[in-house]
């Protein structure tokens, strides 16, 4: 199977068309769906301000379900410098949400100064 990396989400490609923006739902209806999404915060934020956006962001992932696991690494090493930092704090969330969510956190991780980095990836069934 052939996947398309399209605004932060991981698409199937369907022979039928180009690409999909639409997650493929085999059992019909509900457009729920797991992911997973790693957030790398800047190592110099307060913990009162990395926990009050955090907040926020798993709000938004609560909004139309649940969340399954939080699990917070803590500072780690960077693979390579990001805007003159060599360590991020980092944590890792599984969620089950509709592809508006995933466009939402997104969305708000863009303009949020707090963090550095993140991704959300669909976990395959």
């Amino acid at each position: 199977m052939k996947y398309e990396y399209v605004h932060g989400i991981i698409h199937r490609v369907y022979p039928c068309s180009r690409f999909s923006l639409e997650p493929f739902s085999p059992k019909g209806g509900d457009n729920m769906r797991k992911y997973e999404a790693v957030f790398i915060f800047t190592p110099d934020l307060e913990e009162e301000k990395r926990n009050t956006l955090f907040d926020r962001l798993k709000g938004i992932m609560e909004a139309d379900r649940t969340i399954s696991n939080v699990d917070e690494w803590g500072i780690r090493k960077l693979a390579y410098e990001i805007n003159d930092y060599t360590e991020g704090y980092y944590i890792i969330v599984n969620f089950e949400g509709t592809p508006e969510t995933v466009n939402e956190l997104d969305r708000i991780s863009k303009i949020s100064d707090g963090i550095m980095r993140h991704m959300v990836v669909r976990e395959d069934d």
